[in-house]
């Protein structure tokens, strides 16, 4: 009798057998012609070694990548490093429509934190969700799966994620006749591997990890935005080095919102502290300077935009509001007369 649990949803207990029962049930339901494994490629490290695991499980053409860009904080040459190591295969490019990670930060006021990822929620999952809906209706599909490069090791909170989940925003209940028209599951193909099993994986494939990493995350140790909230010093540190005019520009971020990119806790009390504190490196203040003066002036212009879309939304609340009423009238108007004849 196995003594595994399929779902694994606890870091600690995370087993071969239960990863072998997980990937069991993909190669199921990659049986099924329609059915879609949506890639999210950030081209990190994580990304990578995620598509080589699905390729492993089910056919090329049931593969998605997808890629949601977050503007000018990306770092250099992402698009082309996801496009050389997926096999020809092509990738979809999703973003916001209206704000990048900078328009964010603007119109919010403040950075996100790790409490609270605007990012992820405004720039990554919302604009993935449209493309996922979409691709599934063009191509009639009533099975997919969302593939997400989240590990067990990396925090506790991550460990405690269920690694195969059916996602509640994207999955439509039955109908009357009982029908399901659309089911997604969430899947993490490599919530067990560690770090180094991770550039295993990539390198036992022929490839090589995205440049900023190094050979192994030397230079550094996430791919996602130049500068991260969950960037670690080194991070932090070796991107001021690399990208300057941008480690000028988020500064400048800083001093225009009034709000720091990071907080720290000094005798039990949470202070700011700023990209500049973290790095140890100064900043061109010229360069800080001159965005600053173009950041209050996008400011200005997103804040301008954001009120005509808010009229423009009210104005549809309106006139939605003004048809349902005139429904109404004429039902009530034409049961009156059947009433009186």
């Amino acid at each position: 009798m196995y003594n595994a649990d399929m779902f694994d949803f606890s870091g600690s207990n995370l087993n071969a057998e239960s990863v072998s029962f997980r990937e069991e049930l993909i190669r199921h339901y990659a049986k099924e012609h329609n059915t879609i494994f949506f890639c999210n490629h950030s081209a990190g490290k994580d990304s990578q070694a995620m598509y080589h695991t699905i390729k492993r499980l089910v056919r090329p053409d049931q593969i998605v990548v997808v890629h949601a860009n977050l503007g000018r904080v990306e770092h250099e040459e992402v698009i082309e490093h996801i496009e050389a190591t997926v096999d020809g295969l092509p990738v979809n490019v999703v973003q916001n429509k209206v704000k990048d990670f900078i328009g964010m930060v603007l119109l919010r006021g403040m950075f996100p934190s790790p409490q609270y990822r605007q990012c992820t929620s405004d720039l990554k999952t919302g604009p993935l969700d449209v493309f996922i809906r979409r691709v599934m209706k063009e191509r009639g599909a009533k099975v997919a799966f969302n593939c997400i490069g989240l590990r067990a090791e990396e925090s506790r909170q991550r460990a405690m994620k269920n690694p195969l989940w059916i996602n509640k925003r994207l999955t439509l209940k039955p109908n009357k006749k009982g029908v399901v028209a659309r089911t997604v599951f969430d899947w993490m193909p490599i919530f067990s591997l560690k770090t180094d099993e991770v550039f295993d994986t990539i390198y036992n494939a022929g490839q090589t990890p995205h440049p900023a990493y190094g050979e192994r995350g030397e230079k550094y140790s996430r791919l996602s935005c130049r500068f991260c909230i969950m960037g670690c010093k080194q991070d932090i540190a070796h991107g001021a080095q690399t990208y300057p005019d941008h480690y000028a520009q988020i500064i400048a971020l800083e001093n225009v919102t009034g709000h720091t990119m990071f907080c720290r806790k000094v005798k039990g009390e949470t202070v700011p502290y700023s990209l500049a504190e973290k790095a140890g490196i100064a900043p061109d203040l010229n360069a800080v300077r001159m965005h600053e003066a173009a950041l209050i002036a996008e400011r200005e212009t997103l804040i301008a935009q954001k009120a005509e879309r808010d009229e423009e939304k009210a104005l549809a609340r309106q006139a939605r509001a003004a048809d349902s009423a005139k429904r109404a009238n004429r039902k009530r108007d034409g049961l009156t007369a059947d009433m009186f004849g």
